[in-house]
């Protein structure tokens, strides 16, 4: 009988440790699972911001052209576009970022006028105003 019991007793235990196995994997795969939907979700952000972009980028060219083409010669304006802006470093970025926005920028203004992404200037935006609160 001290044999049954014992033999009872470790089943238990195994099947124990296979459901906390299979739990452990079933909360794995949840986790991967909203991770893959929070970055299928910042993706679609991403890529609507960037249309936003895109537009207003197509909407102040268009304004600026039929401006050059009533008032300012083609040709002078031509060769400011061409000029390549110098990159800058991280740190330089981000004192533009702040700089910008102290000036009352917007993050898509901001993003366009430096050629970075809006999720750059917002997630630096934030970061500096965490940065100011502590």
């Amino acid at each position: 009988m001290g044999i049954w019991i014992s033999l009872l007793i470790l089943a238990v235990v195994g099947l124990g440790l296979k459901i906390a196995k299979l739990q452990h994997q079933v909360n794995q795969r949840l986790t991967k699972e909203e991770l893959e939907e929070a970055l299928a979700l910042f993706l679609h952000d991403i890529k609507k911001d960037n249309e936003i972009v895109i537009d207003a980028f197509h909407h102040q060219l268009n304004r600026t052209n039929e401006k050059q083409s009533t008032s300012v010669d083609v040709k002078t304006d031509t060769t400011r576009s061409t000029e390549k802006q110098p990159e800058l470093n991280r740190d330089q970025v981000v004192d533009r970022i702040r700089t910008y926005q102290r000036n009352g920028h917007h993050a898509a203004d901001i993003a366009k006028t430096l050629k970075i992404g809006i999720r750059e200037v917002e997630l630096i935006q934030h970061v500096n105003k965490q940065n100011q609160n502590n």
